[in-house]
């Protein structure tokens, strides 16, 4: 073979492995598990609220009483269990995550959303449809003039062993 060949396959060899995809790495974003007892709320949380399907924990309240925040989690987990019962019945219902943060505009109005959900375009159709408008629909009490708020984080997925089944 000549020096010109040889030249030329290597050079064509390291085009090929300039060219080539870097390996994949498998990468598992960081998650957190929401889970309490029923008779407690979980270490961080200031209330948990649990439904057959269902769990949303208030993380944090700003700008509002303590019991204001936990009759809003408690009306998202209950408006949130009911719509995830009719997906359930359509068979739509999957496991998954999210934490939503609410901000009330001056008049009271939810008005500013931050959504993190966990992955999978299943487990976004199911927020959009059972957590987003209730969580639209929050009013917040007049306040002392500061910002307003309240963060939470859900998990949800089918009926869990023991509870009853969708009607």
């Amino acid at each position: 073979m000549s020096r010109t060949r040889i030249a030329a396959a290597a050079a064509l060899l390291g085009a090929l492995a300039a060219a080539c995809p870097k390996p994949v790495e498998n990468v598992v974003p960081e998650t957190r598990e929401v889970r309490a007892d029923a008779g407690a709320p979980a270490e961080g949380y200031v209330h948990v609220a649990k439904k057959p399907r269902v769990t949303v924990a208030l993380a944090e309240a700003r700008g509002v009483a303590t019991e204001v925040g936990v009759a809003m989690t408690e009306s998202l987990a209950s408006q949130f269990d009911e719509c995830a019962t009719a997906l359930e019945r359509e068979g739509k219902l999957v496991s998954g995550a999210a934490r939503v943060v609410v901000v009330a505009g001056e008049a009271g109005r939810a008005e500013g959303f931050n959504v993190r959900l966990a992955p999978g375009g299943a487990v976004a159709q199911n927020a959009l449809r059972c957590l987003m408008p209730p969580a639209k629909l929050l009013v917040f009490p007049d306040g002392d003039g500061g910002q307003r708020g309240i963060a939470i984080e859900c998990t949800w997925g089918p009926a869990r062993p023991g509870a009853a089944p969708p009607p």
